[in-house]
């Protein structure tokens, strides 16, 4: 049985989905890290860079909004001449109220990159007001199907609007689509009326980030029960998902307990096993994650597992289990970025391309891409995975108990004989073949 369990209670927010009572991904959302990519505001222009060809908008937050001249729906209504000509100083003056979206969060000493190209996503479309073409999602591969879709978006859609089939698109009514894109439209009006009697800044639109993530998490399982702490989440979340017309199979309960909703269904148990550095797996073998600054690396061993077959069937099983729980935790941790993985050395390429198998199968329902390079000539698996953005948690692992050293391992030196040579190898190999 699949669940997703939303601990939506308090300023902290979080989300876990279940398959038979295990965690299969965590999701945390820190109200100091809260994600503002999506909101719609009414900014007022505070400044105008004629040589940077851009502006920095008031939009309330703090920090004021970079808009480029790229990123104005004037602009994009030009023809290829006026372009090459154009200067924002002409489009845009200091004190003028416009409509913009937070295409990127502020880090650091810079604040949100803005856009004028608004853009409203709905369960199986992107409408974009001002947008002015229609594409259809990559993930479709079949180029009539494009045709298709781009043929019927044109003819539904005035000149300046723009249309994004997203994939879920591909396999529904088109009655439904059109419902949807006026449903999207109507919305958009709404928001434009509101800028008639608002003042500058002024929020008029809210991403709800973790009702977005639940909600792409749920169109990828065929049959989900949601189980909250929040009634009145609950309530806003079914509104929400009539409201972009949504069909669901799925159930959402209330949770009434007295105990905290984690603890019930034993998510902060499962938690609090994540954070720690050795994994141990179901047949006793163990898996080491070690995060640094520059990337993460983990070490497969055999631990207390030996096998009942030869040699290399107990290695190509602990490494297939293994292989899956390190999917699990990639998902779990939030592990992004540059990933080594030091399997128990395998001299057959089969079994290699097994292992791989095995840890693209335990990865095929994650929302971030990764990429697997592949073994390097050490035997080191070599990936990566799109870096969450600021609105999410990683858990890092808590310092292993002190334990008897494994194989070749010393007090000073905890790394396995030969496994820091390994990596520090691996490192150099990806950066030669991307340069």
């Amino acid at each position: 049985m699949n669940r997703i369990i939303v601990n939506a209670v308090g300023r902290e927010k979080r989300w876990a989905r279940l398959r038979d009572g295990i965690m299969e991904s965590l999701h945390v959302y820190q109200p100091e890290k809260e994600s503002i990519v999506g909101n719609i505001y009414l900014g007022r222009v505070d400044k105008v860079e004629k040589g940077l060809n851009a502006a920095f908008i008031n939009i309330g937050e703090g920090k004021n909004g970079f808009l480029h001249i790229d990123d104005l729906a004037d602009f994009v209504s030009m023809d290829e001449k006026e372009r090459n000509s154009a200067v924002i100083n002409k489009l845009l003056h200091q004190g003028q109220k416009l409509l913009v979206q937070v295409k990127k969060d502020p880090a650091g000493t810079k604040g949100p990159r803005l856009t004028g190209i608004i853009e409203l996503k709905g369960a199986s479309i992107v409408y974009m007001p001002e947008g002015r073409y229609v594409a259809v999602s990559k993930k479709a591969s079949d180029e009539e199907q494009k045709k298709k879709w781009r043929r019927f978006g044109s003819k539904m859609k005035e000149d300046q609007e723009g249309i994004l089939f997203r994939t879920a698109s591909l396999h529904k009514p088109k009655e439904d689509i059109t419902a949807e894109f006026f449903a999207l439209r109507k919305y958009y009006q709404k928001l434009f009326e509101m800028t008639l009697n608002r003042k500058a800044p002024s929020l008029l639109h809210r991403q709800d980030v973790m009702t977005d993530d639940i909600l792409e998490e749920v169109k990828k399982i065929k049959s989900v029960e949601i189980i909250t702490d929040d009634y009145a989440w609950k309530e806003n979340f079914q509104a929400f998902v009539q409201q972009q017309g949504i069909e669901l199979s799925s159930e959402i309960w209330h949770f009434q307990g007295h105990e905290n909703i984690f603890s019930h269904y034993r998510v902060e148990a499962q938690i609090e096993k994540a954070m720690q550095k050795v994994v141990w797996l179901e047949n006793g073998a163990t898996i080491v994650i070690e995060p640094t600054e520059a990337l993460t690396v983990i070490d497969v061993n055999t631990g207390k597992f030996t096998g009942k077959s030869n040699l290399s069937q107990t290695v190509l099983k602990t490494n297939a289990i293994a292989a899956k729980e390190i999917a699990r935790q990639l998902k779990i941790r939030n592990i992004s970025g540059i990933i080594l993985i030091d399997f128990i050395e395998m001299k057959n390429d089969q079994h290699q391309a097994e292992v791989i198998g095995a840890l693209k199968d335990g990865l095929k329902d994650d929302g971030k891409r990764t990429t697997i390079v592949g073994f390097t000539e050490l035997g080191i698996l070599q990936l990566t995975r799109k870096k969450r953005n600021r609105r999410c948690w990683s858990i890092r692992p808590a310092p292993a108990r002190p334990a008897a050293p494994m194989a070749g391992c010393s007090a000073r030196n905890p790394w396995p004989t030969g496994l820091r040579g390994n990596f520090m190898n691996s490192i150099l190999q990806m950066k030669i073949k991307s340069s």
